[in-house]
């Protein structure tokens, strides 16, 4: 099947530019790198007017269905704006390659699974945060009836304290779900043991409750749970015989949330709304407890 000529690119920009998608001008894209190469595309890194981005090239199996398939993808990535979820910023085109592009802000090279290898004494402060933070955006999905399908450490990005999860429109564009690929990425740890056992499953949002309780876990421990395990049979064995070992210092509230979210009976996990407000209140209590205790001349530890 042919390319796209520069008639019909210019024809899909218009129905953009109606759309008021924003359209980046591709020689201002600076410092390109490519960061990834697959079947379903070319993902490439580059500084836009100051401003990191990722930019991930239109497959063509997307592209063939027609401009009209294409606007409404585009549609449905505009649709989501929240500050704790990377945010579109619109559509660039390579002329001399025709080339298409979608582009994101980009928060820079950590995402939270790398964050925490390197950050191993973060205060409990701190990992409230960033939980509440991906609790915040994760409900904001829910809200607007999205499910993320995806949600894991490594579709979590850190850039100083701003945490943002990665859209899940602009996830569609990877298409490999298969478990084999899920385990090489490290991922199916994070999925829903109600999907792995059973082939009809559909991820809906008590899937990505559970994928939330497995980041939690590994906010709270620095590392993801299960790691080493090789195969689906083997995680679902360990999963069905879990022992939670909390850590020394690790909040009695914060596990057992976590726990909830990790419920082998999908009907029995709180919502993201849940979630985020017990969230929000811990961290209320954390503060008052600290500024409590900086009052106090013994500086007694606050244990939740």
């Amino acid at each position: 099947m042919k390319n796209k000529s520069d008639s019909d690119i210019i024809r899909f920009m218009k129905l953009l530019r109606n759309d008021n998608i924003n359209a980046i001008n591709y020689s201002e894209v600076k410092e390109t790198k490519l960061i990834r190469t697959s079947d379903y595309g070319v993902t490439v890194k580059g500084n836009w007017r100051e401003q990191l981005i990722i930019m991930k090239h239109i497959p063509n199996d997307l592209k063939y269905q027609g401009n009209e398939a294409l606007r409404e993808f585009v549609q449905r990535l505009t649709k989501i704006n929240h500050p704790n979820i990377l945010k579109f910023l619109g559509d660039s085109i390579d002329f001399e390659t025709k080339s298409q592009f979608l582009v994101l802000e980009y928060s820079g090279n950590r995402n939270l699974h790398d964050y925490l290898s390197e950050n191993k004494n973060l205060k409990w402060s701190q990992k409230i945060k960033i939980s509440k933070d991906i609790a915040c955006g994760l409900e904001y999905l829910h809200n607007i009836k999205i499910v993320h399908r995806n949600l894991n450490t490594k579709t979590i990005f850190m850039n100083n304290e701003k945490v943002q999860i990665l859209n899940p429109v602009f996830l569609e564009l990877n298409t490999d779900t298969s478990s084999s690929a899920l385990l090489q990425e490290g991922i199916l740890i994070f999925t829903d043991p109600e999907l792995l056992s059973d082939p009809n499953s559909q991820f809906k949002k008590s899937s990505d409750i559970y994928s939330l309780g497995m980041v939690m876990r590994s906010i709270s421990c620095g590392n993801p749970p299960f790691e080493n395990h090789t195969n689906k049979t083997t995680l679902l064995l360990s999963l069905n015989d879990i022992h939670e070992n909390p850590i020394n210092d690790t909040s009695h509230i914060y596990l057992d949330l976590s726990l909830k979210c990790r419920k082998l009976n999908s009907k029995e996990r709180p919502s993201a709304q849940d979630v985020y407000a017990q969230l929000a209140q811990l961290e209320t209590t954390l503060q008052n407890s600290k500024n409590i205790d900086e009052q106090k001349p013994n500086g007694e530890i606050f244990v939740l």
